[in-house]
């Protein structure tokens, strides 16, 4: 499963736009991730909300690979964010939207609760050190 997180993070897209209804206070940022670069569902559920796309009341009994994107954001209204990144149930293009201060408190959250759990322990070091690649991404916004 973290192979898979590694490989996706290859597909992040970082965007930095222009637009109307920027925020004045923040420097306008806007990064796409998939779902599990935020790590496995029992970690990022709170945050992301179920792996599964969210116009379904339950996940597909069958292993499955949702293609589920998280829009992270800064200097923009949640508004703008949604219209520029729709949900759209017939193309199954599901995203969640996480302000850019949420995110990086989650993941520092998350690797505080690893490090204290274990930090040596074998099936947290490939997370943490996804989840440190996550942070780096996210601190190029500021």
């Amino acid at each position: 499963m973290m192979k898979h997180v590694r490989r996706n993070m290859g597909a992040l897209m970082l965007l930095s736009l222009s637009a109307t209804a920027v925020v004045a206070s923040e420097k306008p940022c806007i990064a796409v991730f998939n779902y599990h670069d935020f790590g496995p569902q029992v970690m990022s559920s709170d945050l992301l909300g179920m792996e599964w796309f969210q116009w379904e009341q339950h996940g597909d009994p069958r292993p499955k690979d949702y293609p589920v994107k998280v829009v992270v954001y800064a200097g923009y209204s949640l508004a703008e964010i949604e219209g520029r990144y729709p949900v759209i149930p017939e193309k199954e293009q599901d995203h969640r939207y996480v302000h850019l201060a949420d995110a990086k408190t989650f993941v520092d959250t998350s690797l505080d609760t690893l490090h204290r759990m274990d930090p040596t322990a074998e099936q947290f070091t490939e997370l943490m050190a996804d989840l440190h690649q996550l942070k780096q991404t996210l601190n190029t916004c500021y």
